[in-house]
């Protein structure tokens, strides 16, 4: 793994951003979910051809605010379009991927982002020029690794799929599969993972941040 990437997905923020919301519960927080789909799993060679994201505000979800941005310029999506549905002829309804990362730029702010497997998107992203720095960095898949490996678990990468971790949480399934849909799939496990963790209770944005630590 790269060495900035590693720093990134610690407590990679600047201290005084940090400080401020470091001891607040999740519920008084703002927070922003978001996903992309790929061309190729490889950063080396593929690209981004959609970005989605949805905030959190104050606990619950509000995906009138999010965005689904479909990106116009790529080299094409060759075999990945039967994992995502998008087709080369999509592009034309799609915003250069400057565009769409300004965008994610303004919506992100400082805000914690919240990523299901963050090493692979945050590295396309990175690549694309997204600069996350100053945000808390909360990854559902590392959350829900610790969770199973309090009791017996064989470490299977299908056991920790977006889709098979809701179902622990009895979360209704979502058919339909674009970044939109992914990032408020990985919202609602957010918030299902955040009520688990804290019992009825409150959990801080420090203890959330140590608990997805790689």
């Amino acid at each position: 793994m790269p060495t900035w990437l590693k720093r990134l997905l610690h407590v990679h923020t600047r201290p005084r951003a940090y400080a401020a919301s470091a001891k607040r519960d999740f519920r008084q927080l703002d927070f922003l979910a978001l996903d992309v789909e790929l061309s190729s799993l490889q950063p080396d060679t593929g690209e981004i051809l959609s970005i989605g994201y949805v905030p959190i505000i104050k606990g619950g979800i509000i995906p009138a605010r999010g965005k689904h941005l479909l990106i116009s310029d790529h080299a094409g999506v060759g075999d990945s379009a039967e994992y995502h549905g998008i087709r080369d002829c999509d592009r034309r309804l799609g915003i250069a991927l400057r565009d769409a990362i300004m965008q994610l730029q303004h919506a992100a702010g400082d805000k914690p982002l919240i990523f299901h497997h963050a090493r692979l998107d945050l590295e396309f992203l990175r690549r694309a020029g997204f600069r996350c720095t100053s945000n808390p960095l909360i990854d559902t898949l590392q959350l829900e690794r610790r969770r199973l490996m309090r009791k017996p678990f064989t470490d299977g990468a299908h056991q920790l799929r977006l889709y098979q971790c809701r179902q622990r949480y009895h979360l209704p399934e979502r058919k339909a599969h674009n970044a939109f849909t992914d990032a408020l799939a990985t919202a609602e496990l957010f918030l299902a993972q955040c009520a688990y963790m804290a019992g009825g209770g409150l959990l801080t944005l420090k203890e959330l941040v140590r608990a997805a630590r790689l």
